[in-house]
């Protein structure tokens, strides 16, 4: 939906407009030209993330512990608490991009401690993201035309139980 790449934030990237046009065309091949469930390019740069590499991931135990096999060796096992597998997908994209930029971080820092501070309100939200599925995935499925009757019956579920989300952060 844009004219140029200008549209997409990447003009100074020719290398990764490059990539991202072989994945799109390797795409329109495999789906027999039927992409309409890609509506985005997202940029990353380094100047707003600090890119982790997977050796020092490894290092840090963030994701996976360095030696053994005891999940609980990591720091994503102690920090997830989230009650969706959006809410985990999230996190891990904190933990493996951390901002660079101090103000962003601190907005971050600040919405997390909000909720750590109104406990009450952290568990009516909590409670009504029970209900919901993972919207992420199911919206995918549908886009890409491989849904199935219960991811179906999964998405309606999940739309009728975004209100009682939304009902404890309105106030």
């Amino acid at each position: 939906g844009v004219v140029s790449i200008e549209g997409l934030g990447c003009a100074d990237l020719p290398r990764g407009v490059a990539a991202a046009g072989a994945l799109l065309d390797l795409g329109t091949r495999l789906r027999h030209g039927r992409l309409h469930a890609v509506t985005r390019l997202q940029v990353q740069r380094e100047a707003d993330e600090l890119m982790l590499d997977e050796d020092t991931l490894g290092h840090l135990e963030i994701f996976r512990p360095l030696r053994g096999a005891d999940p609980a060796a990591t720091l994503v096992h102690h920090l997830d608490d989230c009650r969706t597998a959006m809410g985990s997908r999230l996190l891990r994209s904190w933990l493996r991009a951390p901002l660079r930029d101090r103000e962003r971080a601190g907005a971050r820092h600040a919405a997390v401690a909000w909720w750590v501070e109104h406990p009450d309100a952290l568990e009516i939200v909590r409670t009504a993201l029970a209900g919901l599925g993972d919207l992420e995935r199911l919206m995918g499925r549908i886009a890409a035309d491989r849904a199935t009757p219960r991811d179906l019956v999964g998405f309606a579920e999940s739309c009728d139980a975004i209100p009682a989300v939304a009902a404890p952060l309105a106030t």
